[in-house]
């Protein structure tokens, strides 16, 4: 793929062969029956190498080499719509290239 795109496009994306990436999450719901609705937190931890294992004559990038610690919040107005609010702390094994934070807002529903 990588050959393949650098011909097309005329750059080499430096496509993994293989990725890995985990993660591990806790939320709790705090508020539950109200009237206004219910809300929860949780926690989650992530960890993620986009560039695992590079092809032959290939070299991975150590920025690609990430793991975040994501806190947030949900709140459900109805039992069929989530709003949720989180902050990610992103941080990857480059010492040049920093990881960007982020507040992230997200909304779900059940149909």
């Amino acid at each position: 793929m990588n050959e393949a795109l650098a011909l097309r496009v005329g750059v080499n994306p430096n496509i993994a062969r293989v990725l890995r990436g985990f993660y591990g999450e806790a939320g709790y719901r705090a508020i539950s029956n109200a009237a206004f609705g219910d809300v929860g937190a949780f926690v989650r931890y992530e960890n993620f190498d986009t560039q695992f294992r590079m092809p032959t004559g290939y070299v991975g990038l150590p920025q690609f080499d990430r793991d975040a610690w994501v806190v947030g919040a949900t709140y459900w107005p109805d039992p069929d719509v989530a709003v949720k609010f989180d902050y990610s702390l992103v941080r990857s094994r480059s010492s040049v290239v920093q990881a960007p934070d982020s507040f992230n807002v997200g909304l779900g529903w059940w149909f």
